[in-house]
């Protein structure tokens, strides 16, 4: 038996199916949708709600079905919680397949996924998950809270969740400075504390644990945590009690330790606090807690500028990597030496901070762009008044997800480091001038900006140390 599948007999099953919801009399489920005024009621059929949806098939069962009392045919379904516009979607595509995300309203995408997965449409769920990811990272990057507060709920989204916890890691207090970062569950809490990239000092990741615990309780104010009562400070603890653990407090300064540690000393837990006494009075003493490494994003440059896995890559290119560092694994730190915005490099400064250092990583976020474009050089610059040659040169892009990497020609000179009265010719030669801010390919084999000039939203430049 041969079986034959085209895609017009699919196209045309699907618009068939489309005009029996559109144009049938022979309904057999009523499903009330949405509240008060705002409610709507659409009319299905169940062999079509079951066959689709594993939430349909249940609530459609003989266990759990609701029938009209006066037509014991008629299935009766209530979803309050879904707004009727976003199940007016799910329904056509339970018919089609087919569903259209409008590009006007991108909030509207959330609220799809949030019905999708409630309904057990794992298929709709993974194709919003896949659009937002392709099509959408400026829209995630400027609403990441209520793209995590979604995502981290969604089981099989747990794609996009990785990026908004790669995105607050980056900058942590895009979430902790937040109006909504009372609102974030515990689990949600420790899903970031847990990162080894998480960019923020021990202390400061304490404080905010500790604000936070505070903000879950009624009526209770940080200043005065020594007049507390008894059960005050049980309910702090009771509350913190899985968060702490994740907190690196042998990372911690002894200072801070001292001022902002011990004054919380009762919530934190017996072995955690007898091994925080020893490690800081008696250092060469054997303790029992293991003590976690240093988080390693701050080792990398400001996220503004580019990211961790941006700034490992960057490390796989120094050491001629055929494949990319974890970021645990990056044996480099960016070690910061002058920054500053739209105004360029001021040439002073340059000389003041940076000249005659060795292992220059240079970074231009481009005005009004998601892109940022540099350069590295192990050779620095010295003001010597000749051209210098290196192999291991290179200039690099970075926009969104793309990445170009562009190596010095072996025949041509890779620096330009002239006389300092003739500074504006300083660069990658021709091919990035870190004063003029220009560019224009020559030595280097591939193009990084398709512009001759650039203007920039601001600049980095960083040595990039051992260890």
């Amino acid at each position: 038996m041969t079986t034959i599948t085209t895609p017009k007999l699919t196209s045309l099953l699907l618009e068939e199916l489309y005009n029996l919801y559109k144009n049938a009399d022979d309904y057999n489920v009523t499903i009330k949708v949405g509240r008060n005024e705002n409610a709507r009621v659409f009319k299905a059929h169940s062999f079509i709600l079951r066959a689709r949806s594993p939430f349909f098939e249940a609530a459609l069962s003989q266990n759990w079905a609701h029938r009209d009392n006066n037509d014991k045919d008629m299935f009766l379904l209530e979803k309050p919680n879904i707004h009727p516009e976003i199940f007016e979607k799910i329904i056509e595509y339970l018919y089609t397949a087919k569903i259209s995300l409008p590009a006007e309203n991108k909030d509207s995408h959330l609220d799809i996924l949030v019905a999708a997965d409630e309904l057990i449409l794992t298929d709709l769920v993974n194709h919003i998950q896949e659009n937002i990811i392709q099509e959408r990272q400026d829209w995630i990057n400027n609403n990441v809270l209520q793209v995590f507060h979604v995502s981290s709920k969604i089981e099989s989204c747990r794609q996009l969740c990785e990026i908004c916890l790669e995105i607050f890691a980056s900058n942590p207090k895009a979430l902790f400075d937040s109006s909504h970062f009372f609102s974030v569950t515990k689990d949600q809490l420790i899903s970031l504390l847990r990162r080894n990239d998480l960019r923020m000092e021990e202390i400061e990741i304490w404080d905010y644990i500790i604000k936070w615990g505070i903000g879950q309780l009624d009526n209770l104010e940080r200043d005065n945590f020594e007049n507390w009562t008894v059960e005050e400070k049980r309910l702090l603890t009771d509350t913190l009690k899985d968060t702490i653990t994740h907190i690196r407090f042998f990372q911690i300064s002894s200072k801070d330790y001292l001022y902002k540690i011990l004054p919380y000393k009762k919530i934190l837990p017996a072995q955690i606090k007898k091994d925080l006494q020893i490690y800081h009075l008696a250092p060469d003493t054997k303790i029992q807690t293991i003590i976690l490494p240093p988080r390693i994003g701050l080792k990398f440059p400001e996220p503004d500028l580019i990211t961790a896995k941006q700034a490992a890559l960057i490390a796989s290119w120094i050491d001629k990597r055929g494949d990319v560092y974890q970021l645990s694994m990056v044996p480099y730190t960016f070690k910061s030496l002058l920054n500053g915005g739209c105004e360029g490099i001021n040439p002073e400064e340059f000389l003041l901070h940076c000249a005659g250092k060795t292992h220059i990583c240079i970074f231009f976020k481009i005005l009004g762009s998601q892109q940022a474009i540099g350069g590295y050089n192990p050779l620095g610059w010295s003001f010597s008044g000749y051209y210098k040659k290196s192999k291991y040169c290179f200039l690099f892009s970075f926009h969104n997800e793309n990445a170009v990497l562009s190596r010095i020609d072996p025949d041509s000179n890779a620096i330009s480091d002239p006389v300092y009265e003739d500074r504006g010719l300083a660069g990658f030669c021709s091919d990035l001038n870190i004063f003029t801010q220009t560019t224009k390919q020559e030595s280097y084999m591939r193009t990084i900006y398709h512009q001759f000039s650039f203007q920039i939203e601001k600049f980095g430049i960083f040595q990039v140390i051992q260890g």
